[in-house]
């Protein structure tokens, strides 16, 4: 998960031209980043290429913090993140 967020981290900077300090889990793209809509398209885009992945078309629109592209991402990779183990699996 580590690097997961790494990976996110370093995309969100590249494109925003932000500081590695200027981000936390709980950071906002748009409210504190100032990312627009644009943005996050391309911040989406760029993780589909890194990670592999397709995002739905409107996957994006309910992220609001960097956690919560996190989490979306994970999902994307892995859609049974944050599921419930069951014993016995």
């Amino acid at each position: 998960m580590e690097q997961l967020e790494e990976k996110i981290k370093q995309t969100i900077r590249a494109v925003l031209g932000v500081g590695e300090d200027d981000i936390t889990l709980e950071t906002r793209l748009a409210e504190d980043l100032g990312a627009d809509s644009l943005d996050v398209i391309e911040i989406s885009m760029e993780l589909e290429a890194v990670f592999g992945i397709s995002f739905e078309n409107d996957a994006m629109e309910d992220v609001v913090t960097v956690k919560q592209l996190m989490e979306k991402t994970a999902r994307t990779i892995d859609p049974t993140y944050g599921m419930p183990q069951v014993a016995g699996t």
